[in-house]
């Protein structure tokens, strides 16, 4: 008896196909050699129940091939049915396997096809890889939140107390901390405001100042010291006498009572031109001056007060240097004081004029 077409067609696929073999009346493969990976069924029951019966019509013949495809009543067997139901459940668990592996991925950032991160994967190896062991963890730290939960009601309670005051603090540090940057932004605009034209300022008097100290063969500087508190903002004053000297702020301990006094009538000046007064007064600005500097700065306080414009400079002094420049802008008052002295209704200038210029003819004559 030859195989029909669909059973020669099934065994064309092992090697060794079409050597017919008789068994019990039954022609089947001889040699059958299952490819790798094929998976070998045994029938419990003889080939020739498999392959033939009775020729007859419903005599219930079928073959291997129908038998393999499910269409065979012994397929229905208890053993078949245990082996549909594995298959299936290996289906199921990929396409779940493959769900959650999507899932993760999404959770992880982690693109298809890509490793996952290195901090992921030293996380992840804090945790057992046994899905028995997680789950026993899982189940553990669940029995102790809910034995605290049942035994510390009021631990509980508290807890949500604090966290509920946590979120509002952390929601009034918030608003506070958006408020602080717009107080930053509108105070940044005011400062500029102000120290934009007194920096421009400083830096006029500043150019004035050392103009006047290059004229005494000198350096110095005007600058702003600023700090964060507005209170300590002040002017400094950077001098240098000397050549192979640096400057230096201007206090006692650096310079001399003379070069102090220098400093401070220079600066007086240079302020004159920033500044609307409608007068000054300097008392013995000249004293513990050297002779040098004394007479520069007279000339210096000259050439200021004799511009147009400038307010006026009273100047105090017990003495003066002899042959110092005058013109007609600068008036000098002797002051004369003591117990001799005479009543200012008796005191005659005309008087005192001659007196002044005889004196000065009688030592002519007498050289």
């Amino acid at each position: 008896m030859s195989l029909s077409e669909k059973e020669s067609e099934f065994w064309s696929g092992f090697s060794g196909a079409g050597k017919p073999l008789s068994r019990d009346g039954a022609v089947v493969p001889a040699a059958l050699e299952f490819p790798k990976g094929a998976l070998l069924i045994m029938f419990p029951f003889p080939l020739t129940c498999g392959v033939h019966g009775n020729s007859g019509e419903g005599s219930g013949r079928f073959s291997i091939t129908r038998a393999l495809s499910g269409h065979c009543p012994i397929m229905k067997q208890p053993r078949c049915l245990k082996f549909q139901q594995v298959k299936q459940q290996a289906a199921e668990s990929k396409d779940k396997a493959k769900q959650l592996l999507k899932k993760a991925q999404e959770k992880t950032n982690t693109k298809e096809g890509t490793d996952l991160a290195n901090d992921l994967k030293e996380s992840f190896q804090q945790f057992p890889d046994n899905l028995d062991e997680i789950d026993a963890d899982i189940h553990e730290a669940r029995a102790k939140a809910e034995c605290n939960q049942a035994t510390n009601a009021e631990i509980v309670r508290k807890y949500e107390e604090r966290s509920s005051e946590i979120e509002n603090l952390e929601a009034r540090i918030e608003e506070m901390k958006s408020r602080l940057e717009a107080d930053k932004v509108g105070l940044e605009e005011l400062k500029k405001s102000w120290l934009d034209p007194l920096t421009q300022l400083i830096d006029s008097v500043s150019s004035q100042y050392s103009s006047f100290f290059q004229h005494m063969g000198c350096a110095s500087e005007v600058s702003l010291v600023q700090n964060e508190d507005f209170g300590k903002y002040g002017i400094e004053l950077k001098v240098k006498y000397r050549k192979n000297e640096e400057l230096k702020v201007l206090t006692a301990r650096h310079q001399s009572g003379g070069e102090r006094s220098v400093a401070t009538i220079l600066y007086l000046m240079a302020l004159q031109g920033v500044t609307n007064c409608p007068f000054r007064v300097v008392d013995e600005i000249n004293q513990g001056m050297d002779p040098n500097n004394e007479r520069r700065v007279f000339e210096l306080v000259v050439d200021t007060v004799s511009s147009l414009g400038t307010s006026q400079y009273f100047l105090f002094s017990p003495k003066l240097l002899p042959d110092l420049p005058f013109n007609e802008n600068i008036a000098v008052f002797a002051v004369y004081n003591g117990p001799h002295m005479l009543s200012h209704s008796g005191w005659d200038v005309a008087k005192a004029i001659a007196a002044r210029q005889n004196f000065t003819e009688d030592e002519g004559n007498d050289d």
